[in-house]
């Protein structure tokens, strides 16, 4: 109805509301943060800008954006209004539509952002923006004007007009109601009666959409327009349009200026002839500055005036974008009689100015605005168009909205709920029948299995608000709504849902557990389970509002999963806590719902009998998990989780309000770049910038650097920089476009012509202007030489046999084509001839026999004239520089190239430093007392730095990798030897590790409280530097021979486990077997560990006897099989010596004699990383001679092993697998490949990070939580993990495979977790689970791995322990209360690795047989 009321507004004599928008010396200047470096945010430079603010050293600087703009965007207006009732037409004149010009970079979508009044706060603004003669801090732009950007960003449940009825709700009418009232009392007035026809077909026309302004409405920014803003500001409206849907929508926004008088700047980058036509005005901008600012028409003449002249069949658009061009600019001189010369963007602004049009625009710009009535009604002054309750109302009503159409998830989810309830229903069935410790513990795990689920139930949320945060954000700037408006209805909305769910589980569970059947004690455990859920839903929502990102919030869910469950109180009792740790149970949410929970329980009266003294069976069962805490700790609990429940939203709306956009990121400068404003920030291709160009780095696909085309320069100049005049290029313009490739084969005609090379370029299709440039041809086909000529005679050759090239045909398309069967009729001329297809081979035998094979068969024929000069280019020498040059070269290379990766080095020291520190701390004077259990704490302490040396190292294993494939075509090139490389890279690296072992020697020595004599210190510094440069010549060596990053990799972590398991500390040598001590004497590490030990155990302060003659030092050294006598140290050095020479001549020999590897080079994804947490509770497994808790703490760590591992494997594995389907669909469509051949792609390459991660997860927890030391157990713990993350990784690319998207297959994911957590074995076990759901236990995955784990490490024990009152050896205990037999460890090996196999071959199959595709 908005073109309808300005028809009748303007018949009836109302002057509608307009609004002009003026800006004078708008000046825009962007604060950066000044670097040295590159300037990239990095984390390295995240950290330092952090670290500066503290200490007041933080460097910023400002960069011009836009300069002294001035100008007037002019609203659409009608001079005069014809209505002819018998034609029912209007007619409108004097139009006003402005476009935006410029190339990119110029500042458009700057001046849109300022014009609007959206620019970020920390950008400095000078000069004044007005509308309607008005500041912009007189009014809200916000909500006066409409910034349309170039992102599209809507939720995808809703329609498009639910989409517009928010919008329109939420942005109000403004003053169009107070018009429509006041046409209608004028109409009375003057007794004027609107014809019924004319007026019911304005109205039915106006609610049929045009296709373009549909577009618009659905995804450029209708949402927008349906407000009250007459003011539009709209960039880059036509990226991913054709030209067609463009022009439509340029049409529609045309009729809204012309006839609403609309304000409306539009930037589009090159629009097609028909769209530029539509504009009234044009501003053209470049280098931060307007240089025209006056009507379309004129544009052309302007340009004219210059001596350029747009040609009659380029756009004018494409013209104005290349005539400011220094490159560019000469092509379009008109004025032949006159010298061209570069006229600079200051000329054309000048020129500007001066005439005319620029003239007009300042005594525009000088008159004050008359204000008026009508004016300041297009202006909001309310920063919200709605009152506080119709907002909460209209946001509640799209929550309410969005919640129906995602029922399918919560009912999908509450069905999944309900199944598990009668699963665990099932399982536990009756547990809570007897009143004894052991059912009391199977209680214990059914309200853990309880809380877990109800737990994973909120991570859908996670996912559901992250789906919405971008829509929020573009809202919440426009002022849709405040924060608080948005988060209460998706608070409130959810409390039903969980209601629903928990009263749901508890119904179902209670008395089919066995729970105590007093009815208040149902809704009492009812009331703990919901406030659970919700502070779990309110905790997720609140993770997802404060990182915006899905995989942060993805890993910092995950880890809250972690944290809460692990400080439960159930998976690690409270009693078996460290002091220190116990903090983590008294700030998760879970332990005080177990608190609840279990007090609601075991402090009812059947369990109130006596057992001990005054301790009741209730209490008992309490006390074994430490959550003894009174009868009156349910409502501790109860109220705790209400305090998190409001924490937890409080924390949500907070983030909501304060959170700045994740997209929103401050500008980051080099020190060393020029800052200051000037031109050449702006210009295309400035002169001044030559030398900045070749002083730019190269970079890479991680890493910025010279663009596709310089690269390709490069290439070509790598080699045109030598001697070498004789060059065969090979498709040079691949990747190019034809204006670059021209270039690259300009400089070559220059070298050859005047430097006399000798040239041979294969193209596949040149342009016309780059075939022009060779002067001979030679034409192949079939594998044979066709024609071998000039080339200004091949066309009359193909003409001889009847063949023409069409006129504005390329030659070199026509030569390619005029051999194919398919197309050479289309080129026949002889018209008086009937064609017949003629073969290459006729081709050839025509040219043999044509004056031009004749004359090339002559010459050939002849022999060549040998002369001195002709020797002189030819090369006898292998290699141009001598040999001590060619060292001195490949030594300048390499310490550029360390220069340059100066960053790793400081941070890999900085790590270093960290871990030194941390091992100080955890160390700290563990050498003071000479006894034998410090004597272990010492050895604890040399292995882990022998292991931190170990793994310093790894990174020379990426950074030689990086090179290889340079120095591979170096060599081939005979640029060096491989010696000449060899020799730097290991040379200079020397001094980084002399570096490193010192500081760790330094920080650690004295620290820790080795012997204090100055000379051991330096000898266990010798030891460490000759270690840690044999590692680093041992990856090195491994780069060298393997030459790809999985096998390197791969190979690489078989070397760590391999040097860890035979260094002599995880496996002593006294307890390798004989067949397997040849691993000691290989290892590096065992020789490193014998000259620290040595070095340590041998002097004075340990060789007080204990007994006989074996002193205190040769005591811990006889343990660890480590006591080779008194010059074991340099037996020791001198073996690392020898390790370092031998792991350095394998990597010169493998770099000489090495094949070259393949010329395409894989791309791996990065491989997930294991946080291992078992280190933190540190269970000692000796006691298990003790008591049953600490073994079921022992079970307890390898739980949160397999389950958080897992749990964070499947959820990083399920986003790639969703996001490359999509594209995975349409690559199946064309026929690329097979759906098998992709799945089992995709399977294979989960396997060498799954091993990867299993590796370094044995290695790092297997000695650090204590098990036995036995490569049979070592082993068995690795493959149980290996196939555990397999299993996890294939489970989560099935579940992605069998849901439409990934909401479904998170929901889907929350079901699974609970099964596999219900069925393991550990919340109720083996023995317990009732026959009907037996079935499921061996279906879990879990279950299969934690007896691998468990089994393997105790099911031979025959130690001692008391359980459940009674004295029981170990193994007999896992095989009465676990099940778990010995014997049948070969049937869990069978099945771990069958799990994964049938999981995977489940992935291809869906994958081939379902199709989600919508499209």
């Amino acid at each position: 109805m908005l073109i309808w009321s300005c028809l009748h507004g303007r018949w009836v004599g109302i002057e509608l509301p307009t609004v002009e928008v003026r800006f004078r010396d708008l000046s825009v200047e962007a604060e950066c943060e000044v670097v040295h470096g590159k300037p990239i945010p990095t984390l390295w430079n995240t950290v330092k800008g952090i670290l500066s603010e503290f200490i007041c050293s933080k460097k910023e600087t400002k960069i011009s954006i836009l300069k002294g703009l001035s100008g007037i965007v002019r609203p659409g207006s009608v001079s005069f209004l014809v209505f002819i009732t018998e034609f029912k037409r209007w007619i409108g004149l004097s139009l006003r539509m402005t476009l935006l010009l410029g190339p990119p970079g110029c500042g458009k979508t700057t001046l849109l952002q300022a014009l609007s009044g959206r620019l970020a706060p920390s950008v400095k603004v000078g000069g004044e923006v007005s509308y309607n003669g008005c500041l912009l801090s007189e009014f809200i732009p916000e909500k006066t004007s409409s910034y349309i950007s170039q992102n599209d960003l809507h939720i995808p449940e809703m329609s498009v007009r639910e989409t517009l009825d928010f919008s329109a709700c939420c942005l109000g009418i403004g003053s169009r109601m107070e018009i429509m009232k006041e046409i209608s009392r004028r109409e009375k007035v003057r007794e004027i009666v609107p014809d019924p026809d004319i007026d019911a077909y304005m109205k039915i026309h106006e609610l049929e959409m045009p296709r373009g302004l549909e577009y618009l409405v659905a995804k450029r920014g209708g949402e927008l327009v349906v407000g009250p803003a007459t003011t539009l500001f709209m960039d880059e409206i036509s990226n991913g349009l054709d030209s067609s849907t463009t022009f439509q929508i340029v049409s529609c926004l045309q009729q809204l200026a012309h006839i609403a008088g609309a304000t409306i700047l539009v930037s589009l980058l090159q629009p097609a002839p028909e769209t530029f036509e539509l504009f009234d005005d044009v501003i053209l901008m470049g280098e931060g500055k307007i240089i025209y600012h006056a009507p379309r028409a004129d544009i052309c003449r302007f340009f004219e005036d210059f001596g350029f002249k747009c040609p009659e069949r380029k756009g004018v658009a494409d013209f104005l974008q290349e005539v400011m061009s220094k490159k560019d600019q000469e092509q379009y001189w008109c004025l032949r009689d006159k010298p061209y010369s570069y006229i600079s963007v200051d000329s054309f602004i000048d020129k500007f100015q001066e005439s005319n049009l620029g003239v007009l625009v300042k005594e525009e710009l000088s008159k004050p605005f008359q204000k008026s009535q009508s004016r300041k009604d297009g202006l909001c002054f309310r920063k919200y168009s709605l009152g506080k309750w119709e907002m909460l109302k209209a946001c509640s009503r799209r929550e309410y909205l969005l919640m129906k159409r995602n029922s399918f998830i919560y009912l999908f989810k509450s069905g999944l709920l309900v199944f598990n309830a009668l699963v665990t229903m099932t399982v536990f069935l009756q547990a809570g029948a007897t009143t004894d410790a052991r059912h009391g513990n199977y209680l214990m795990g059914s309200l853990f299995t309880a809380l877990f689920r109800l737990l994973a139930d909120g991570l859908p949320e996670l996912t559901l608000t992250l789906s919405r945060m971008g829509v929020f954000c573009k809202q919440k700037d426009l002022y849709f709504y405040p924060a608080w408006a948005y988060a209460i209805p998706s608070i409130v909305l959810k409390i039903p849902l969980s209601v629903f769910d928990s009263f749901l589980w508890t119904l179902l569970t209670y008395y089919a557990i066995g729970y105590s059947p007093e009815v208040g004690r149902f809704f009492r455990q009812f009331l703990i389970l919901f406030t659970f859920n919700i502070s779990c839903v309110s905790m997720f929502r609140a993770i997802a509002a404060i990182f915006r990102t899905f995989v942060a919030s993805s890993i910092i869910g995950a880890i809250s999963v972690l944290v809460l469950s692990s400080f439960g109180g159930f998976v690690i009792p409270k009693s078996s806590m460290p002091a220190w740790l116990e903090w983590g149970f008294w700030i998760s949410p879970l332990s005080y719902a177990e608190i609840g929970l279990t007090a609601n329980e075991f402090n009812a009266p059947r369990w109130r009998k006596l057992i001990s003294s005054n301790t009741t069976a209730g209490e008992q069962v309490l006390d074994v998990r430490g959550l003894n805490f009174g009868r009156d700790s349910y409502w501790i609990g109860f109220g705790a989780l209400i305090g998190f429940i409001f924490f937890f939203n409080v924390l949500y709306a907070l983030a909501l309000t304060y959170r700045n956009n994740p997209q929103r990121s401050r500008a980051i400068v080099s020190h060393g770049k020029n800052i200051q404003p000037s031109e050449e920030d702006f210009k295309p291709c400035p002169e001044s910038t030559s030398r900045a160009k070749t002083d730019t780095r190269v970079g890479d696909a991680s890493r910025p650097g010279i663009s596709g085309g310089q690269k390709r320069r490069l290439t070509t100049g790598e080699l045109v920089v030598g001697p070498a005049t004789t060059l065969f290029m090979d498709e040079i313009s691949n990747g190019l476009d034809s204006s670059t490739t021209f270039q690259i084969v300009s400089c070559l005609q220059q070298l050859a012509h005047i430097a006399g090379a000798t040239i041979l370029v294969s193209l596949l299709q040149p342009a016309p202007e780059t075939f022009e440039l060779f002067d001979d041809v030679i034409l192949m086909g079939e594998g044979k030489i066709i024609y071998h000529a000039p080339r200004a005679d091949i066309c009359r050759f193909f003409e001889d046999f009847g063949f023409k090239c069409p006129e504005r045909k390329g030659v070199a398309d026509f030569l390619q084509e005029v051999m194919s069967k398919k197309d050479q009729e289309q080129y026949w001329c002889l018209r008086d001839k009937p064609y017949s297809y003629i073969s290459v081979d006729s081709f050839i035998d025509k040219f043999q026999e044509s004056n031009l094979g004749v004359l090339v068969k002559e010459e050939l024929s002849k022999p060549f004239q040998k002369s001195q000069s002709r020797k002189d280019g030819l090369c006898f020498r292998k290699y141009s520089l001598g040999k001590w040059e060619m060292l001195k070269a490949c030594s300048r290379r390499e310490y550029l190239l360390m220069k340059r990766n100066s960053f790793i080095y400081l941070f890999k020291s900085g790590l270093l430093v960290f871990n030194a520190l941390v091992t100080m701390t955890v160390f700290l004077q563990a050498g003071a007392t000479t006894d034998a259990r410090h004597g272990n704490y010492l050895m604890g302490s040399l292995f882990t730095a022998l292991f931190r040396l170990l793994a310093d190292g790894l990174p020379e294993l990426t950074l030689t990798l990086s090179r290889m494939g340079v120095f591979c075509k170096q060599k081939d090139l005979y640029f060096y030897p491989a010696w000449a490389y060899a020799i730097p890279s290991i040379v200079l690296k020397i001094p980084l590790s002399v570096f490193d072992s010192f500081l760790w020697t330094l920080l650690t020595y004295y620290a820790i409280g080795y012997s204090p004599e100055v000379g051991r210190f330096f000898r266990q510094f010798l030891i460490l530097f000759t270690f840690n440069i044999s590692c680093v010549s041992m990856f090195r060596a491994i780069a060298a021979i393997f030459r790809t990053f999985v096998a390197s990799s791969i190979i690489g972590a078989i070397f760590v486990l391999f040097l860890s398991s035979f260094g002599g500390f995880v496996i002593p040598k006294s307890s390798m077997p004989a067949w397997l001590e040849w691993g000691f004497w290989i290892s590096p590490l065992s020789y490193a560990e014998m000259g620290l030990t040595a070095n340590e155990f041998y002097a004075s302060r340990w060789r007080k006897l204990i007994s006989g003659n074996t002193t205190a030092g040769e005591q811990v050294l006889d343990v660890r099989g480590l006591n080779f006598g008194r010059d074991s140290y340099w037996i020791g050095f001198g073996a690392l010596i020898g390790f370092i020479f031998f792991f350095n001549v394998l990597y010169a020999l493998a770099l000489t004699y090495r094949n070259n590897p393949q010329r395409s080079r894989a791309i791996v994804s990065h491989g997930k990383n294991i946080q291992p947490s078992e280190e933190d509770f540190k269970p000692c497994p000796e006691s298990t001679s003790r008591a049953k808790t600490d073994l079921f703490s022992i079970f307890g760590s390898m739980y949160t092993l397999v389950i958080f591992s897992g749990i964070n494997n499947c959820a990083t594995v399920m986003n790639f697998i969703a996001t490359e389907r999509n594209i995975f669909y349409r690559e199946r469509f064309a026929r690329m490949y097979s759906s098998w051949a992709y799945s089992f792609s995709q399977v294979l390459v989960e396997i060498p990070y799954s091993l990867l991660q299993s590796l370094l997860c044995t290695i790092i927890v297997y000695p650090m939580i204590g098990y036995h030391m036995s490569v049979y157990k070592m082993f068995w713990s690795w493959y149980s993990t290996f196939c555990s993350l397999l299993i996890f990784n294939y489970c989560g690319m099935l579940m992605v495979a069998l849901t439409p998207n990934i909401h479904m297959a998170l929901t889907l994911r929350t079901t699974f977790f609970s099964m596999v957590n219900l069925f393991a074995g550990f919340t109720i076990p083996k023995q317990k689970i009732p026959k009907w759901w037996i079935w499921m236990y061996y279906l879990s995955p879990t279950s299969w791995v934690l007896e691998g784990l468990l089994n393997s490490q105790y099911g031979d024990v025959d130690k001692q322990i008391i359980a459940f009152g009674e004295t029981k050896r170990v193994s007999a205990f896992l095989e009465d209360y676990f099940g778990y037999r010995y014997d049948s460890l070969a049937l869990v090996a069978f099945v771990l690795i069958a799990f994964p196999i049938v999981v995977a071959s489940l992935f291809a199959f869906f994958m081939s047989k379902l199709n989600f595709q919508k499209k």
